[in-house]
């Protein structure tokens, strides 16, 4: 057999293993946008955070957007669509629709009680472009409060290519 036709064997082979075996399970990838921006307070870059965009409409379950908010103040939304095998992927933009946005100071997940809802809504679409969004004068103050479900050390560490994979025995994501 020529080095071309084993070649293509080859190819064609894996590409039905993975069909059948390996992606069973996933749910359907939303078609993404981008969506950008910055975030400034009283005119300023506000220079760390990040934010939340949460859909208005229903049926985006298994999906997170969010975005962490730059030194500039500049943001780059990406959504992390969490697959019925428990692998986590994470893809730049945002699927079409309405978004509350929250945001939230910098920290490690260790408290709540200092996110912010935005007065501003987010719509994203096919049309690209930059969104201006304003944190609001008066912010909460104090320290927040510890959260009570344990998550301070749910962070999973991100593989190369972008996947996690949550352990049956363990409710903590750890890497595949």
């Amino acid at each position: 057999m020529s080095r071309i036709r084993w070649t293509t064997s080859l190819v064609v082979l894996l590409a039905l293993a993975v069909g059948v075996c390996g992606c069973g399970d996933f749910r359907k990838t939303p078609e993404l946008h981008p969506l950008t921006g910055n975030l400034t307070r009283d005119g300023n870059p506000v220079a760390e955070g990040g934010l939340i965009f949460l859909p208005k409409q229903a049926g985006a379950s298994g999906m997170t957007v969010n975005a962490m908010v730059r030194n500039d103040g500049t943001f780059v939304a990406q959504t992390l669509l969490t697959r019925e095998n428990g692998a986590i992927i994470v893809l730049p933009g945002a699927p079409r629709g309405d978004y509350k946005v929250i945001y939230h100071p910098p920290g490690n997940g260790s408290k709540t009680g200092l996110e912010v809802e935005l007065d501003q809504e987010v719509k994203v679409g096919e049309e690209a472009r930059p969104v201006a969004l304003c944190l609001p004068r008066d912010l909460p103050q104090g320290n927040g409060v510890p959260r009570d479900d344990d998550a301070t050390d749910l962070a999973p560490a991100v593989k190369p290519e972008g996947a996690y994979h949550k352990d049956a025995k363990d409710e903590r994501a750890r890497p595949k």
